[in-house]
């Protein structure tokens, strides 16, 4: 793969038994490399869970979720469906130093101008990114990334926190519907 920057190129050709291509986009890093100006580094000073709030648009699923964190550890990342505040699926990713780790999930259908959340559950103390500079809501790739979020604990995060800013760096690989 191409190293762009400080992050992984977005965009991934994959065959498709044989006979069809299609095109992954992994979101977040693809919105880092072309509008992130600032990175910059934080320490978690409570349990936290931080995300943010996305929508298709247009049908497809999520395939893969991943992290960027300065810390190692193995550390759980969330969807939930924003109207519900239901949870949808549930992993952990284990994440090495500085660089963007993905783990497959059994495909997640996700509808086009629907809202959910994607969220990364950030024990005390750990170190995590933001970005600082953006200007939320940004699109990529067929999603767009409305604002940021979190709460105390692991739990759906449900409070607005910097408009202009996402936390704990979180991606995930999306494959419209064809």
């Amino acid at each position: 793969m191409l190293m762009l920057s400080f992050v992984f190129a977005a965009a991934v050709l994959y065959p498709d038994d044989q006979h069809q291509n299609f095109l992954r986009q992994e979101i977040i890093s693809s919105i880092l490399d072309s509008h992130a100006d600032t990175v910059e580094t934080d320490m978690i000073g409570n349990d936290y869970s931080v995300g943010y709030i996305f929508s298709p648009k247009v049908s497809g699923k999520i395939t893969r979720l991943g992290i960027k964190i300065p810390d190692s550890g193995i550390f759980k990342i969330s969807i939930w469906d924003v109207d519900t505040k239901t949870l949808i699926t549930q992993t952990t990713v284990h994440q090495g130093r500085k660089h963007w780790n993905y783990k497959d999930i059994p495909d997640v259908n996700v509808v086009k101008q629907k809202n959910y959340v994607v969220c990364l559950m950030l024990p005390l103390g750990t170190q995590y990114f933001t970005a600082p500079n953006l200007k939320l809501p940004l699109d990529a790739h067929g999603v767009k990334v409305v604002q940021s979020v979190a709460s105390f604990g692991d739990a759906y995060p449900a409070d607005q926190i910097m408009p202009d800013a996402l936390f704990g760096f979180i991606d995930f690989t999306f494959e419209p519907s064809h």
